[in-house]
């Protein structure tokens, strides 16, 4: 149990992989993105790093933006701001955009989303659907959208709805703590039921 424990710590809280014939989902230069669920028990992570892969046929300085939601709104939509990157620059041919984090605290369930400006008729950018499940953590089978400032939800059909992304976070330290002593009281339990045949 403690060695799952030392795992847990290391951080890898959500992962879905790139693949090289993934589906580029635009929604032109509307906010959009995914509502995750984080590997491990329900409570705050400390936030350590964010990467999210995405294509683009066109560049533009300081044109993409990074969000991250609680789902608090109504249906559990995205709504109280918890981060919002720095303006940064739409490659052409994409990029996987890294962020790392010292200090921000994250919910167990939140939505990030990304905004490329300029996006739309012969501009196409849009994050990659591998049609893959998530290696670590969970997500639903849609996305979330902002369309005239109201936020909806979407799907792609038989594609699932997860891009590439990843998320690293490790516990509250009281987090882990009581994990800890939920292990050890699952193998002192163990112990008494061996010792009792």
């Amino acid at each position: 149990m403690m060695a799952c424990g030392s795992v847990y710590a290391a951080g890898n809280a959500y992962d879905v992989v790139h693949t090289e014939d993934a589906l580029v989902v635009s929604a032109d230069s509307a906010e959009f993105g995914d509502q995750v669920t984080l590997f491990g028990p329900a409570g705050t992570r400390k936030l350590t790093g964010f990467s999210v892969e995405y294509y683009s046929n066109y560049s533009f300085p300081g044109g993409l933006t990074v969000r991250f939601y609680d789902n608090d709104g109504p249906s559990n939509s995205p709504k109280t701001l918890q981060y919002q990157s720095a303006p940064l620059d739409i490659k052409l041919g994409g990029a996987v955009i890294n962020i790392s984090f010292n200090q921000p605290k994250i919910a167990t369930t939140f939505t990030y989303t990304v905004q490329f400006l300029n996006a739309g008729g012969a501009n196409v950018a849009g994050l990659l659907a591998p049609n893959a499940e998530a290696s670590a953590g969970s997500s639903l089978n849609d996305y979330w959208s902002k369309e005239s400032g109201t936020w909806q939800l979407n799907n792609l059909g038989p594609v699932k709805a997860n891009f590439t992304a990843s998320v690293n976070a490790v516990p509250e330290p009281g987090t882990y703590a009581l994990a800890g002593v939920a292990g050890f009281g699952w193998l002192a339990f163990a112990g008494y039921r061996r010792f009792r045949k």
